[in-house]
């Protein structure tokens, strides 16, 4: 874009930020324009680790001023988990945890919403643990 004269822009994740990779070895380059992020600590850890960047952070979570809070109803409470299925993000500890619940008679009920390497495990292990799997 640089040897074009075109500006651009680029959204950095935590790897793209705090992994020392080979990719990350030019990061003052890829950060000349316009830079978004999902929050203000990525934000402000950029313009201190390089200087001079634009960083915009568009948070990618739930807006929970859009939602009133209404008490839990009686009964078995659920969750809904919905993300990429690898290992990183972590479903086989939340897996784990439903089993831990349920053994202390504490039933969950949960749906995990997403694909992914890890799909097939994560069916399997909701399955395993008689839980709701992946729709």
């Amino acid at each position: 874009a640089a040897l074009a004269g075109m500006t651009w822009s680029v959204a950095l994740h935590a790897k793209d930020i705090y992994c020392s990779h080979a990719e990350n070895q030019h990061l003052d380059l890829k950060l000349r324009d316009a830079v978004v992020v999902v929050s203000d600590y990525n934000a402000d850890h950029l313009i201190r680790a390089h200087g001079g960047v634009r960083a915009t952070r568009i948070y990618n979570g739930i807006d929970l001023a859009r939602f009133g809070w209404q008490p839990p109803r009686a009964g078995a409470q659920e969750i809904l988990a919905v993300g990429r299925l690898v290992e990183k993000k972590g479903f086989h500890i939340l897996i784990e945890a439903l089993r831990m619940l349920a053994a202390q008679r504490r039933p969950v009920r949960a749906r995990i919403i997403g694909v992914g390497e890890e799909e097939a495990d994560v069916r399997a292990a909701m399955a395993d643990a008689a839980l709701l799997a992946c729709p």
